[in-house]
């Protein structure tokens, strides 16, 4: 077992090791990185126009198809913002929030 977070109990690692793992930032992946956020409210795009809030994602979900063995480890801020590796996940498509199995962000880390 790796090591672990401090305050982190053993089943809130994740439960799944090895293999084939895509470390996947939201920002300037699956949208231009121009993300704010609402009070209340989700995310939206402040810029470039003609742009929307996971508009790549799809197309990523068809890139990974052919890779079934492929793990997503979210590396995004919208993960602490959410306070949820669940929560952020399911802002993707169903066939990629499957393969999420934690992420790389957590309270202890410096503010990018």
């Amino acid at each position: 077992m790796g090591p672990r977070m401090s305050g982190q109990s053993a089943d809130m690692l994740p439960r799944w090791r090895g293999g084939i793992v895509l470390c996947l930032d939201f920002d300037g992946v699956l949208h231009p990185k121009n993300v704010r956020r609402r009070p209340g409210g989700g995310p939206y795009l402040a810029g470039p126009p003609g742009h929307t809030v996971f508009e790549h994602a799809p197309l990523l979900a068809r890139c990974v198809e052919s890779y079934p063995e492929l793990r997503i480890l979210l590396s995004t801020n919208s993960v602490p913002v959410l306070r949820s590796v669940h929560k952020a996940a399911r802002r993707l498509p169903p066939a990629m929030r499957r393969r999420v199995v934690g992420a790389t962000l957590h309270g202890g880390m410096d503010p990018v």
